[in-house]
């Protein structure tokens, strides 16, 4: 067998084993899901179904503004475990691992997922989670809840995607080269 085929093999066998069927790869700090793919992280199912940017949102306490960018992301929480189970607040990471929490002073928000989310067996809760960050790609650190020894954590990519006049659903700004 020839050099350039051998390597081909091992190429194509890792390459195998770093994706599935459920929209998910592995990374280096565990399963990494395609947004608008389910992602599991212990009883808790996540998707990511829609990412926006505004500058403002409109709150019970009168117009928030962002001190850099609010990114909106509407997503869909399922339990699929046997026991009611308290939703924590989630964490995005930019490209330098950096993680920031989401905002927790939003009431008020349309469809704000708020800060006390509990939910029953086989149930699925939907809105809103905000982040005060600037534009860019980051990965949505989603978490088990429950006992913290036994926290199971999912990344999901949120690309940078800008829509606007003109760019309807424009298309996701690909990872700074050398990644």
């Amino acid at each position: 067998m020839s050099y350039m085929r051998i390597l081909t093999v091992i190429t194509v066998a890792a390459l195998a084993g770093c994706s599935s069927q459920d929209g998910g790869s592995t990374s280096g700090g565990g399963k990494v899901y395609l947004m608008g793919s389910p992602a599991v992280a212990g009883p808790l199912t996540y998707t990511v179904l829609h990412s926006s940017w505004t500058d403002n949102m409109e709150t019970v306490d009168g117009v928030a503004t962002a001190k850099q960018h609010f990114l909106v992301m509407e997503v869909s929480i399922t339990n699929g475990g046997p026991e009611d189970a308290g939703v924590p607040l989630l964490f995005l990471v930019d490209e330098k691992g950096k993680e920031t929490m989401e905002e927790q002073k939003m009431s008020g928000a349309p469809s704000w997922l708020g800060l006390m989310r509990a939910i029953k067996p086989l149930e699925t809760m939907s809105g809103k989670i905000i982040f005060d960050v600037p534009m860019a790609n980051y990965k949505l650190k989603v978490i088990s809840g429950g006992d913290p020894e036994k926290e199971v954590e999912a990344l999901i990519d949120v690309p940078l995607r800008l829509e606007g006049p003109g760019m309807p659903g424009a298309d996701a700004v690909p990872p700074a080269a050398g990644r």
